[in-house]
């Protein structure tokens, strides 16, 4: 008797396997399927609108989490929380960023849950680029110094010298996001009799700010 049972409820087991839904078969995705039919989203500094495509056999809700440490403001939004849609008829999740005018990248997450199953992407929008020069201009002695020129910018700057001017060197200097770095040059002594000036310019992509330097010239001996 003891064996019957056990062969009996072995046998409602492999029933129970069989009708679990294979997703490999056609109309697998009746029992529930949900898939986000787009990737991670990047958003440029001026923001924009992207749109997210949810494949869904049942009801799906939405939520945003943006990450606001760099400021409170919401920058981030969706026009809707919730849906239902299949893979002929995939809702739309429609993601707005507004422009960002920090000196950051900012981060958000989309999440899409529909049951027991869980999506996610990122959101990315990047940073407003800056280049800010303290000073721009800097009247240097006849017998040369060191000047310390003061760069406040979130990007790597290219720096280029004006190519006649072989007497001002670049001597150090690191540049940070965002943080206000010394660039060191050296300006030789001013033998030419005459005074001289030349520039330094700051550069990424766009955005240049210029240095000039105005060096004097030697007092003449009576």
């Amino acid at each position: 008797m003891k064996k019957f049972i056990f062969i009996f409820a072995l046998a409602i087991a492999a029933v129970a396997c069989d009708t679990q839904p294979d997703a490999s078969l056609p109309g697998a995705e009746k029992s529930g399927i949900l898939n986000i039919a787009s990737g991670d989203i990047t958003f440029t500094t001026e923001g924009g609108t992207s749109d997210v495509k949810v494949l869904s056999t049942d009801n799906w809700t939405a939520r945003l989490v943006q990450d606001n440490s760099a400021n409170k403001e919401e920058w981030c939004s969706i026009n809707t929380k919730s849906g239902i849609g299949d893979e002929a008829n995939p809702s739309i999740i429609k993601v707005t960023a507004t422009p960002n005018s920090s000196y950051a990248d900012r981060t958000a997450k989309l999440y899409v849950s529909s049951g027991n199953y869980n999506k996610s992407i990122t959101i990315t929008q990047k940073q407003m680029d800056v280049i800010n020069v303290t000073v721009t201009q800097y009247n240097v002695v006849a017998e040369g110094e060191i000047v310390n020129v003061e760069v406040k910018s979130n990007v790597v700057c290219e720096i280029a010298i004006d190519p006649a001017a072989t007497w001002i060197t670049r001597v150090d200097g690191e540049g940070r996001a965002y943080a206000t770095s010394q660039w060191r040059f050296k300006v030789a002594p001013n033998t030419t009799g005459e005074e001289r000036q030349a520039t330094i310019k700051f550069s990424y992509k766009t955005l240049s700010q210029t240095v000039t330097i105005i060096q004097a010239a030697a007092s003449s001996e009576e």
